[in-house]
């Protein structure tokens, strides 16, 4: 394809990192959800002074890496090359999981140092992400809808305090680490089966007691045609008309 148009929406994108974001199967925007705290880390990332051991040529590189796999995702070209120069046959945007890694790489990098940053730079990161929540409602276009924004941004409130203790807290680090470890636990639980409950909402299973409805049919037919009439022994049977 030879059209460089961008053909994304960076506003409804951002929205696929909600909490149980529509699980796209077919078609739509990238499966990238990683998580509320390492999507949030992200700008903090950019944010953080060269004392902390993140410098500036870390966040142009993971800043340019970011912005491929953005772009990669929007414009046709790059998705033919990233799919081994054909468009795939459904399931789209096979190299999404990429962008997962780098950003669970990216937070993880963050939250080691998030003693360094401000309590202010903590809170102004979790209200703009419940700021982004509520304006999705109004004016995101995507598929996430009402569960997904609310589930989210109970998360947003609940991992949001839960780091802004870590930063003014007066306890162990030790205790800070299962607190805020239990709550991503509680997140991923949580995404996961309204996940899996959309899926079954929205796609077909097979039903695995008809995969021998007929054997009886099958069986009989075989032990009666078998060494005559020119069969061997033990040869493929198949029905007909097929099923599938």
């Amino acid at each position: 394809p030879s059209d460089y148009k961008l053909t994304g929406n960076l506003f409804d994108f951002l929205g696929r990192f909600m909490v149980a974001a529509n699980p796209n199967i077919r078609d739509g925007m990238a499966n990238v959800y990683t998580g509320i705290i390492p999507i949030l880390m992200v700008p903090l990332f950019f944010a953080a002074s060269k004392e902390t051991g993140i410098k500036l040529r870390h966040k142009i590189g993971m800043g340019l890496l970011l912005l491929i796999m953005y772009v990669s995702f929007t414009n046709r070209t790059l998705d033919f090359i990233w799919h081994g120069f054909h468009f795939p046959n459904q399931i789209p945007f096979r190299q999404s999981f990429l962008m997962s890694f780098l950003i669970a790489f990216i937070g993880f990098k963050t939250i080691r140092v998030l003693k360094s940053f401000a309590p202010s730079q903590i809170s102004a990161v979790f209200i703009g992400g419940a700021v982004f929540l509520i304006l999705f409602e109004k004016f995101g276009t995507g598929n996430e809808g009402y569960i997904q924004i609310l589930v989210s941004l109970l998360f947003v409130i609940m991992e949001g305090i839960a780091l802004h203790s870590v930063v003014t807290g007066k306890k162990s680090s030790g205790f800070y680490e299962i607190l805020v470890s239990a709550f991503m636990a509680i997140e991923m639980l949580a995404s996961c089966c309204i996940s899996v409950a959309f899926v079954a909402d929205n796609e077909g299973f097979p039903i695995y007691k008809s995969y021998a409805q007929n054997y009886d049919v099958v069986k009989n037919y075989a032990d009666e045609v078998e060494l005559i009439a020119g069969h061997k022994k033990f040869e493929r049977t198949e029905i007909f008309p097929n099923n599938i």
